[in-house]
C-alpha cells in the first residue's frame, strides 16, 4: 500500500480544504480511468496499479494543475432561476381566433 502525504498535495494542487482535495482527486482518478482504456503505458507502466493511486502521484509530484471556479452563491442562485426561467417560458405566439371555442346556440 503506497501512502501519500496530504499536505505536499495539498501544497501543489493549492487546494487547501481535504473535501475539496477529495473531489479534485476523485475527478483526476475519473480522467485516468477514462484514458487507460485509450493508451497504454499510461503513468508508471504497472497496468494494475489504481486509478486513485496514480492520480495522487502524480498530485504529490507535481503533475496537476487545478483551476478553481470562483462564484458566490448569490451568483449561483441567480445563475440557477435564470436557467430555469429560460427553460420554462416558450416562445409560442397564440392566435386568439384560433384559439377560442364557439358557443352552442340556445334555441
Amino acid at each position: 500500500m503506497n501512502f501519500y502525504n496530504l499536505n505536499t498535495i495539498m501544497d501543489n494542487v493549492n487546494v487547501h480544504n481535504k473535501y475539496l482535495l477529495t473531489s479534485v482527486v476523485a475527478r483526476r482518478a475519473l480522467q485516468i480511468s477514462e484514458m487507460k482504456g485509450s493508451k497504454a503505458g499510461l503513468g508508471s507502466g504497472d497496468p494494475d496499479e489504481k486509478a486513485i493511486s496514480m492520480a495522487l502521484a502524480d498530485m504529490e509530484a507535481g503533475n496537476v494543475q487545478v483551476q478553481l471556479q470562483h462564484e458566490t452563491v448569490a451568483d449561483a442562485i441567480e445563475n440557477e432561476l435564470e436557467n430555469e426561467t429560460e427553460t420554462k417560458t416558450p416562445d409560442v405566439d397564440f392566435d386568439s381566433q384560433e384559439n377560442t371555442v364557439a358557443q352552442p346556440s340556445q334555441e
